[in-house]
């Protein structure tokens, strides 16, 4: 009987084991279904996702890094969840409209479903598909930094 009973435990295991998904880090399919629905260009080596509202600070860092690096051809800035453009761009002194590597998510469709969607998120690409990302926030304050560096 107790014999049995570590057979049965064995075999279970290793259902458990053969049956497990791979569990993606969180907004993976979100990034995913960005990336797809803009059919980002190979061209771009970087995306950044600047969300309108959230981190007042971490929104801040990311709207800075846009304004220094908005003329770099291989990255592609999408704004999502903005309130009103005009005051972004007075703001941010860019007409963003001059720029062919901002996109303007104006039906607020685009977005990464997690506890993170609040944050800036830096995708990295190697042509044209996900390589890694990572968001800036309270808890990853140099994420931007990270990205200064390589470039």
């Amino acid at each position: 009987m107790k014999k049995e009973l570590q057979i049965i435990l064995i075999i279970l295991g290793l259902c458990v084991l053969a049956c497990k998904q791979t569990i993606k880090e969180p907004g993976t399919q979100g990034i995913l279904k960005i990336i797809n629905t803009l059919n980002v260009s190979p061209s771009y080596k970087y995306l950044i996702i600047l969300p309108g509202t959230g981190c007042g600070d971490c929104v801040k860092t990311g709207e800075e890094f846009m304004q220094n690096h908005i003329g770099q051809s291989d990255i592609l800035f999408v704004l999502t969840q903005i309130e009103s453009l005009k005051m972004l761009q007075n703001r941010l002194g860019i007409t963003l409209k001059n720029h062919q590597n901002v996109y303007i998510d104006r039906d607020h469709t685009l977005s990464i479903m997690t506890n993170n969607r609040y944050y800036p998120c830096i995708i990295y690409l190697e042509k044209g598909q996900l390589k890694k990302h990572e968001f800036q926030s309270p808890k990853n304050l140099e994420a931007f930094q990270r990205l200064e560096g390589r470039l």
